[in-house]
């Protein structure tokens, strides 16, 4: 079941847009999220089946989705360093990028992250969109979550790992951005947008920006009572700073607080009431 979001604002300025996504979350609400998030840190290169021991003992397909679950599932410790959070917001990106913007995301970075209790590098999400006429869009995405009392957060911009500093990081080293792309191509299975990625890849490094369009796309989980306006920063009194790319700021505004959703949806996780 697809995650389910409220359209609360929507705004375009020239090419780049801010969005304001409500969210609501409730137990369902929460369990979904945790469906998208335990399908990735579970999911194997080929299907499960059942395990025998010594021809006795047989695990069965949900008992090793749960161990898998057990095992991929971080520890939660509040805070602005929460693995948990982290992973919280990218998945959200997921879903924003591929239910509102039909974002085709080949992979995710976050199903293959080696070590459970550190966050990954690169770019949190690497898409791809095509117009009718026949223009690539490389999507570049990156989530943070944040109910700092400042506006902005300085996830946003101020910390040395802000969305402002890990945008215009990317289109600032065009080789190493292309480089990332390259890689996530790598990994997806589907040939078709395997290509799209390849070929967006070198025509970002090229600067080829007849034949491609850039989306600096940032997601930034915030509660009701936290969010304002001014939370865009720079991304929407400069967006010049960001050029040639065009700005795509989404926001998911909660009705509770971060520490007691991420908590709470790390509680769904562990009571197993969403299962892979």
């Amino acid at each position: 079941m697809p995650v389910e979001f409220t359209l609360a604002e929507n705004e375009s300025v020239g090419s780049h847009a801010y969005r304001v996504h409500g969210a609501t979350p409730t137990p369902a609400w929460l369990e979904s999220v945790a469906r998208e998030y335990l399908a990735l840190r579970t999911s194997t290169a080929v299907p499960l089946t059942e395990v025998a021991l010594d021809g006795i003992d047989v695990l069965s397909v949900d008992r090793l989705k749960a161990r898998l679950a057990e095992a991929g599932v971080p520890l939660h410790r509040e805070g602005p360093l929460s693995v948990v959070r982290s992973d919280f917001g990218e998945v959200l990106l997921y879903g924003l990028l591929e239910q509102d913007h039909g974002t085709a995301i080949g992979y995710k970075s976050i199903r293959d992250r080696e070590l459970t209790q550190q966050t990954g590098r690169g770019i949190d999400a690497v898409g791809i969109e095509q117009d009718a006429g026949g223009v690539l869009t490389l999507v570049l995405g990156e989530a943070k979550v944040s109910d700092e009392d400042r506006c902005p957060p300085r996830v946003v911009e101020g910390a040395s790992d802000s969305l402002r500093e890990q945008h215009r990081g990317h289109l600032a080293d065009r080789k190493l951005t292309a480089s990332k792309v390259l890689h996530s191509a790598r990994m997806v299975t589907n040939e078709q947008l395997r290509d799209r990625l390849i070929a967006a890849s070198l025509l970002l490094e090229e600067g080829r920006w007849d034949r491609l369009r850039v989306v600096a796309c940032c997601l930034l989980v915030r509660s009701a009572s936290r969010f304002d306006r001014g939370d865009y920063g720079r991304f929407r009194t400069a967006p010049v700073d960001f050029s040639p790319a065009e700005i795509r700021f989404l926001v998911v505004r909660l009705d509770r607080g971060v520490d007691e959703t991420v908590g709470e949806w790390h509680e769904t996780m562990k009571r197993g009431g969403a299962a892979a």
